[in-house]
């Protein structure tokens, strides 16, 4: 899993620069990677843990990439 957070907000911008529905296409199949791959057994820290992730999913919200509420999230 380490790094599809990055990916996921690369391909996002890709998208919503070049509006080439592949990138976003892209983006929401790694972003459903990240959750399938969130268990018990994940790491705490920010590099390949729920702190990354976290901390990615508030800017993929606060972006306008994805919606969602954080605190529900």
């Amino acid at each position: 899993m380490h790094g599809n957070i990055g990916l996921t907000t690369f391909f996002y911008h890709a998208y919503r620069h070049t509006n080439n529905k592949e990138y976003e296409f892209i983006a929401s199949k790694l972003l459903d990677k990240v959750f399938d791959n969130i268990n018990d057994n994940i790491q705490i820290n920010f590099e390949d843990g729920i702190v990354g992730i976290g901390l990615g999913l508030e800017y993929l919200i606060q972006n306008g990439f994805v919606k969602g509420n954080i605190d529900e999230v």
